[in-house]
């Protein structure tokens, strides 16, 4: 006989509500195995439908892209007994496309040879004025000396404004674009390849240095070419007079 509330009831009670908290335990476990399963079977069901439509707009996309050169082509046919005036209008096209940038050069360069030219001539136009006005100022004895003779005074204020004139119009502008060339080139010679371009700077400064030398020969020989086009001048003075 078992007590109502002895030791062995209370045991085979909490055996008996173990059992039965495990058994809930397996009904819940196999109920959330059997929504996984279901949700997959879902998704598994769903997903050849989801590749037939990505696949049916791609196909989509391609043949709308196929059919627009088809039609492109097809106007092109209807348009054939016209193909000399869409000739004629395609090699203009290509002529404005190339002329458009050749014009932006020559624009750029009548606007520097004009500007230049201009500040150069006012330039010279000062120079000589000052130089004439300072000859004019000068005592007799000044003339009598054979280096400064009518012929090389001439000389002299002919080819001395000239060189300024070349020095601060011309060359300038050879200063100014060799400058921005160099600048450029330095920079996107950096951001492409630094060591290619450390090689190619060495190179520019032994090409520099050759050049420096050369224009001082040039230097000493425009110096003995100017002596004798005043002697010349001179002789052509005296001969003339």
């Amino acid at each position: 006989m078992e007590i109502e509330n002895g030791k062995y009831r209370t045991m085979s009670n909490y055996q008996q509500i173990e059992i039965q908290a495990d058994h809930h335990d397996k009904i819940y476990s196999m109920m959330q195995q059997e929504i996984v399963e279901d949700k997959q079977e879902i998704i598994d069901n769903d997903q050849p439908k989801i590749n037939y439509s990505a696949s049916i707009s791609t196909h989509q996309k391609n043949f709308a892209s196929s059919n627009r050169w088809l039609i492109f082509l097809r106007l092109l046919s209807m348009n054939k007994p016209e193909w000399i005036m869409i000739m004629i209008g395609s090699i203009a096209c290509l002529a404005n496309g190339f002329i458009q940038p050749i014009f932006a050069l020559l624009l750029t360069n009548i606007i520097k040879f004009t500007a230049f030219a201009v500040a150069g001539s006012k330039l010279t136009e000062r120079i000589r004025t000052k130089a004439f006005a300072c000859l004019l100022r000068q005592e007799v004895a000044y003339f009598d000396r054979s280096e400064n003779s009518s012929g090389a005074i001439c000389h002299h204020l002919l080819s001395d404004a000239l060189s300024i004139q070349q020095i601060a119009a011309t060359r300038l502008g050879y200063i100014c674009e060799t400058l921005a060339m160099f600048i450029l080139g330095i920079i996107l010679g950096f951001l492409f390849n630094y060591q290619f371009t450390l090689i190619v700077i060495f190179i520019l400064f032994i090409v520099a240095m050759l050049t420096y030398i050369n224009i001082i020969f040039e230097m000493r020989l425009h110096k003995e070419c100017r002596e004798i086009l005043q002697q010349a001048s001179s002789v052509r003075e005296f001969l003339i007079y």
